[in-house]
């Protein structure tokens, strides 16, 4: 019996080498543990690094999109610009026309009346010319 004991604690590890592989597995696990830990904080700040990108490339999005849409209003601002000054531009050559309309009336109807004028001062020129002869 003693010498399956003996043989038994020659099987059997030594304690303090037992503590020592203890120790090292910890220490290896430990380490692994912190490996990890500090890949999850590198995927966290890789995440993190491309949510703020594609957060800054929405907004450069959005601007570029409020850009564009106020040039869309300055040109549409401006065709109404455009517009209001050919309707003016219409208008005036619509009134200078209708002046140039009203001014031949007014001029034909001062040379009928010129001309019906002329036209009387013939018949009472003929009138005194023919009661002249009738006196004499």
């Amino acid at each position: 019996e003693a010498e399956v004991l003996t043989a038994a604690v020659l099987q059997q590890p030594q304690p303090s080498a037992a503590m020592s592989v203890a120790s090292a597995l910890a220490a290896e696990a430990e380490a692994r543990a912190k490996e990890s830990y500090a890949r999850s904080i590198e995927v966290a700040a890789r995440s993190r690094e491309i949510k703020a990108r594609s957060t800054a490339e929405m907004m450069k999005m959005h601007v570029e999109l409020r850009k564009f849409k106020l040039k869309e209003k300055q040109i549409e601002e401006d065709a109404r610009v455009r517009v209001a000054e050919a309707e003016a531009e219409v208008a005036k050559v619509k009134a200078h026309a209708k002046a140039q309309e009203l001014m031949v009336r007014l001029k034909m109807r001062l040379l009928q009346r010129q001309e019906a004028e002329k036209t009387e001062e013939k018949e009472r020129e003929r009138e005194r010319e023919r009661l002249r002869i009738e006196r004499e």
